[in-house]
């Protein structure tokens, strides 16, 4: 019979499994919303690099989405083909700096204070995308507006319900029983299925098999690619995935 730190150790593995699906999903389904890539053709892509890296690695190890890329390309409401570009961009660099040694020399220029910018900065550009999706009337894109109203006030319901979902957050750090992901993330279902008006969506879903279609850039979309999306992930990715993570 497994033992209850056998049991909390799986339960922890599980979690780390699923630790960037909080970041990953709200980043891919506003992707897909307003630069119009192809929903299939992303989780499609998602699925699949989170089977290699656990066969690669043997450990649930979460998929870590390109951030600065995919809220810069939502800011701007950059087209699919412009974010398609930057993925070729970014998968040519790091195979690059894999097979090079360019990233010893580049590790001069992220010092630990820089290091630190990077997290800074990328918690921050996080919180703000938080506190803009919890002002939003609709609990659900596309779904029902729901608000509370207090001393004459209407509140979007995203504020209390963000409050609540940091009671739990917090609260699951400090017991160490539960994994914070997946109680988050089953909290989040179930409120959009019950207030969230995710059930009268999904009425509207037809399932069927697409498989992605393999598309070029052109000239132009990897020109823009360079520009606005790839220059800004680069040092975010070497800073916080790279060498923030040795430094820690």
């Amino acid at each position: 019979m497994a033992s209850s730190s056998d049991r909390a150790s799986f339960w922890r593995e599980v979690s780390g499994a699923l630790g960037d699906l909080g970041t990953l999903v709200p980043l891919a389904v506003a992707l897909i919303t307003v630069n119009g890539l192809p929903a299939t053709g992303v989780f499609f892509g998602v699925g699949v690099a989170y089977i290699l890296a656990g066969l690669f690695y043997r450990l649930p190890i979460p998929v870590q989405p390109l951030k600065a890329v995919a809220a810069i390309a939502i800011a701007r409401g950059l087209s699919s083909r412009t974010v398609t570009a930057a993925g070729w961009w970014m998968g040519a660099l790091l195979l690059l700096f894999a097979l090079t040694d360019a990233p010893r020399w580049l590790d001069r220029l992220f010092t630990r204070p820089v290091i630190r910018g990077i997290q800074l900065g990328l918690g921050l550009m996080l919180v703000r995308s938080g506190l803009a999706l919890a002002s939003r009337p609709q609990v659900v894109a596309g779904g029902e507006e729901r608000v509370v109203h207090l001393a004459a006030q209407a509140i979007p319901l995203g504020w209390v319900l963000a409050a609540l979902t940091a009671g739990i957050l917090l609260w699951a750090l400090r017991s160490r029983r539960w994994p914070p992901t997946l109680l988050v993330l089953a909290f989040g279902g179930v409120v959009a299925l019950a207030v969230g008006g995710a059930g009268q969506l999904l009425g509207t879903v037809r399932l069927g098999l697409a498989l992605p279609v393999p598309a070029l850039p052109q000239p132009r979309d990897l020109a823009a690619a360079l520009l606005w999306l790839v220059l800004p992930q680069i040092p975010l990715t070497l800073g916080n995935a790279v060498f923030a993570t040795v430094d820690t």
